[in-house]
């Protein structure tokens, strides 16, 4: 007698996972009850993120072919804007975050061309005139123009400097879509600019602390983007624009992108991971600032591996769709109480200080970092501002006293299995009377990389073995049978 479960062929509906036990070479059919009272997510067979309704079993290709039922504790996204690089949540330094131009959608400027003195507030200084806008003056004043973009919105702003003499700085105003100084180009030549909109909607171009000098703009264009490709699809199969481009900036030194800091525990392992497309750049390293000198480990996207890991670090890169992978690091917060996840672009393997071009850069999507031994399965906001939990998996009454009564004299369990980390936990996979007098379980313990197994009949031991393997993070195919005076 036996439970078959998967093998490649899965069937679940809510409350339920189904699968068959043989008797004599009968089948019976047979189903696991599961439980878990919130949405959450799987890699599906054709390598893309999706999501899977409470109540439902996760049948996980991520490292699979054949699938693999993904049961996971409770675990809780301690990153408040996972998806939202452009906020600024998230702060660049010799970089900047980019959205995909070609889904720019209509104008939101009216009369960006200055074709009339109309439509736009003048601050001291400015005046509309021969198709242009122009300042002269020596203090701060504003160009603006109200309800031009949707808080919570990522635009392109665009503008053209015809004439520029100024000696104090062009910028968006406190007032304007980011609600804090955003620094503009005010060399002659056309400029863009990729903005969150995270305060208000009113557009206001400010001259600042000038002394003396003019400067001349036009074609002024704010349009609504949204983000790259990124591997999640919704239910109907569709894509969600939802990745972010991560680009260099011309400076010799790091460019990256960093959170602010969270809050973590000492001596308590973390997991932070991001998933990473190449675009001209194809390396790019996860640091963690756990020690003074901080810690990295490189990816190389190009090739799908694992570069260079400082000690104390462990890194991991898994295959996804279209070029994606998920790239996650581990290690044991040691010292701090605070943490930060960053992202660097790097020009090669252990190399993250180098000259930027301006444009190069790669795509990112969907960061996170929680307390856990291993990057568990995507957490992401309904609406971003806090952190995401998920609640734990539960699977039960597979088989009863009764259902094995009759059957108990003789059997096999048999699971195909992989462990989250060897950190020398124990975990179980069982079949018991409920009782610890009668139960035969397949086990990882305190032994670095054993699998174990052991038979109890009338609460005495009958069998065990304990079998090493290369890695148990890799997966196993494990079998205990048993009959009188005969196991295997």
């Amino acid at each position: 007698m036996g439970i078959k479960l998967g093998n490649g062929k899965w069937a679940t509906k809510e409350d339920e996972l189904l699968a068959y036990r043989v008797i004599e070479g009968k089948y019976f059919n047979r189903s696991f009850d599961f439980a878990r009272s919130s949405t959450t997510t799987r890699v599906n067979k054709d390598g893309y993120i999706e999501d899977v309704p409470s109540d439902t079993a996760r049948i996980d290709f991520a490292d699979s072919v054949d699938g693999a039922l993904l049961t996971e504790p409770a675990s809780t996204n301690l990153i408040t804007y996972p998806i939202s690089f452009g906020n600024n949540y998230w702060t660049k330094s010799g970089a900047s975050i980019e959205g995909d131009s070609s889904t720019a959608g209509s104008e939101l400027v009216t009369n960006g061309s200055f074709a009339t003195d109309t439509d736009w507030t003048k601050g001291t200084g400015w005046s509309i005139g021969s198709g242009v806008a122009t300042y002269t003056g020596t203090t701060d004043s504003n160009l603006g123009q109200s309800s031009v973009a949707t808080v919570g919105t990522f635009v392109l702003l665009e503008y053209e400097v015809t004439s520029s003499s100024i000696d104090g700085t062009l910028d968006l105003s406190s007032s304007s879509f980011k609600g804090a100084y955003y620094s503009l180009n005010k060399s002659v030549g056309t400029h863009q600019f990729y903005i969150e909109v995270s305060t208000y909607s009113t557009l206001n171009i400010r001259v600042r602390s000038n002394t003396t000098g003019t400067i001349s703009i036009d074609n002024v264009s704010v349009k609504e983007v949204q983000g790259f490709e990124a591997p999640k699809v919704d239910g109907s199969g569709g894509f969600e624009r939802e990745a972010y481009k991560l680009v260099e900036d011309t400076s010799n030194g790091i460019h990256r992108i960093y959170s602010p800091n969270i809050t973590v525990s000492v001596d308590t392992l973390y997991s932070s991971s991001v998933y990473a497309k190449k675009g001209e750049r194809s390396w790019f390293s996860i640091h963690i600032s756990d020690s003074t000198a901080g810690k990295d480990v490189w990816f190389d996207l190009d090739n799908g591996e694992v570069g260079t890991e400082d000690s104390g670090i462990n890194g991991k890169i898994t295959p996804m769709a279209d070029g994606w992978y998920r790239c996650s690091v581990t290690w044991e917060d040691a010292t701090k109480t605070t943490n930060r996840s960053y992202i660097y672009l790097a020009d090669a393997d252990n190399s993250d200080t180098y000259t930027g071009d301006g444009t190069s850069g790669l795509y990112i999507a969907y960061a996170q970092l929680e307390e856990s031994d291993y990057a568990s399965s995507l957490m992401l906001p309904t609406t971003e501002g806090s952190t995401t939990s998920r609640v734990g998996d539960v699977v039960n009454n597979a088989g009863n006293q009764s259902l094995f009564s009759n059957v108990n004299s003789s059997g096999t369990l048999y699971a195909e299995i992989a462990a989250n980390s060897d950190d020398l936990t124990g975990r179980y996979i069982s079949l018991s009377d409920g009782t610890t007098n009668n139960y035969a379980d397949i086990y990882y313990s305190s032994l670095s990389n054993y699998i174990n197994m052991r038979v109890y009949s009338g609460g005495v031991q009958q069998a065990s073995e304990k079998i090493p393997v290369r890695d148990i993070s890799d997966f196993h195919k494990i079998a205990v049978r048993w009959a009188v005076d005969d196991f295997s």
